[in-house]
């Protein structure tokens, strides 16, 4: 007959728990013929091998069990869970951890009420069992079960291992192996999408914590900062504009998470969090300029953003960001630009940093990474840039399309930095957005800036501290104008820096 439910353990150097959460199994009411059992141990000794042979021989010996082995390495959670999917024959799947203890009739109680309401995934209520090193409970606390639809799951997670049962045709999103932590939820978010959800309120899984937290038990590895990076991690893959109060609420639960807490590295110094209109998340330093129109909600308040989005309409073409500060700059226009290509030309190592998060945090951002020979773009950097998935700096790597807009951002090195691009100035003759911190604080510097914006034919005017500068005959003057009103500004006619 068709397997009906497909029951997978995950386990790893923990045969004792492993024995106790299978046994919780094995002792239920539902009918042998209709599941299987399927025990993924990701350790490479095997160490849960001989723990399963002893319980089946000794208390369970009509009854299989089919054991996975790892291999050579571990792989995590995720990956165990994925391999016994694979193989997986029933019709509803169903995640016990190895510490946590299945109660009498669950399994039943959970297919019989999914089936009767035509659902695609149904949770229990469940127990949260404190417990001392001997493994007996000294607190239990009860959670009911709440089906509210998949904008709850977008905002947190109710729904722990052996709390729920999954049609197995529902699932086409395995687990997330890139997560440290709440693999399980991001399961569910990308799983039910679409799912019809129900619930009991029959208690069906005692989720076992150690009440000694110097005890390894899986669901405290990591720590509250490790759980407030996968949350941001989960929060920048899902996108919710509406939730984003909500999801904001949450995270100023938890403690501060930097750029380390995400890729590696040792920045100078934590920076905030905020959600842009568009539900992305963003690493911001204090001192980036474009933070305060970022913060009050409106992606593209930052002249910056403002002039990139009123200038690549009338002249279509890639944006570069000669820089990269922290990717914040970038990271708005890409986002409010999807079909323009966005390059970061960097060499500063702090900023390439805070610019990696960012990246991992909006992966759908179309920005292509090019790491500059150390100093090239600021002589006050000497060492080599991280390395971040990136194309070496040449200028073959732009010659592909148009450059169509600039913005010049490291640290006094203006003059510098676009000396490295010159040729494409020549070619393309982009508009430029100078920030006012890459302008050379000597007046010897500001005068070869000067003069090499004006042998280009450039013209420039400041604005807010910041400098923009464009080449008149690149523009239809009636569009770059009405570009210019469309900011409240009007349209640059004179030299000025």
């Amino acid at each position: 007959m068709p397997l009906k439910l497909s029951i997978i353990i995950t386990t790893y150097k923990r045969p004792q728990l492993l024995q106790r959460a299978l046994r919780s199994v094995l002792s239920q009411d539902f009918d042998t013929a209709a599941l299987e059992v399927i025990v993924s141990d990701d350790d490479p000794a095997d160490s849960g091998q001989g723990a399963v042979e002893s319980l089946m021989a000794t208390e369970f010996p009509d009854r299989g069990v089919r054991y996975l082995n790892r291999g050579e390495r571990r792989g995590g959670v995720a990956v165990s869970r994925n391999r016994s999917m694979a193989v997986a024959q029933g019709e509803w799947l169903f995640f016990l951890d190895d510490d946590d203890l299945l109660l009498p009739g669950a399994l039943g109680a959970l297919v019989d009420t999914a089936e009767r309401e035509g659902a695609d995934f149904c949770a229990g209520a469940y127990l949260r069992v404190m417990e001392n090193l001997a493994g007996e409970p000294v607190n239990t606390e009860r959670y009911n079960a709440i089906w509210a639809g998949h904008d709850q799951l977008l905002i947190g997670n109710l729904y722990p291992m052996g709390s729920f049962v999954i049609r197995r045709a529902s699932v086409e999103v395995p687990f997330n192996r890139n997560l440290r932590t709440h693999e399980d939820w991001l399961f569910l978010i990308d799983n039910l999408q679409s799912a019809k959800g129900c619930v009991l309120q029959q208690p069906v899984v005692e989720i076992r914590q150690a009440a000694d937290t110097s005890r390894t038990h899986r669901n405290l590895d990591g720590g509250d900062k490790q759980k407030a990076a996968d949350f941001l991690r989960i929060y920048a893959l899902h996108p919710a504009p509406h939730l984003a109060d909500l999801r904001r609420r949450v995270l100023d639960t938890m403690p501060p998470v930097s750029p380390e807490d995400l890729i590696g590295g040792k920045p100078g110094g934590p920076p905030g969090i905020i959600a842009t209109r568009h539900g992305q998340y963003l690493l911001l330093d204090p001192d980036e300029p474009e933070q305060h129109a970022l913060l009050g909600g409106n992606i593209s308040s930052g002249w910056a953003s403002q002039l990139a989005l009123a200038i690549l309409p009338i002249a279509p073409g890639r944006l570069i960001d000669l820089g990269g500060g922290i990717g914040s700059f970038v990271i708005a226009s890409a986002s409010a630009l999807p079909s323009v290509e966005s390059i970061v030309i960097y060499d500063d190592p702090r900023a390439s940093l805070h610019l990696g998060a960012n990246l991992l945090l909006n992966p759908s951002a179309r920005i292509r990474l090019i790491a500059a020979p150390p100093g090239s773009l600021s002589a006050a950097q000497s060492t080599p840039p991280p390395a971040l998935p990136n194309q070496a700096f040449s200028d073959q790597a732009f010659t592909d399309q148009t450059t169509a807009f600039i913005r010049v951002a490291p640290p006094a090195g203006a003059l510098q930095g676009l000396k490295q691009v010159e040729s494409l100035l020549r070619r393309d003759t982009p508009f430029l957005y100078l920030a006012a911190p890459s302008i050379p604080g000597d007046e010897a510097s500001r005068a070869a800036l000067r003069d090499l914006l004006a042998d280009l034919g450039y013209q420039s005017y400041q604005l807010a501290g910041d400098y923009i500068a464009y080449r008149p005959a690149a523009y239809d003057q009636a569009a770059l104008g009405a570009a210019f009103a469309s900011l409240g500004l009007q349209l640059p006619t004179a030299w000025s820096a």
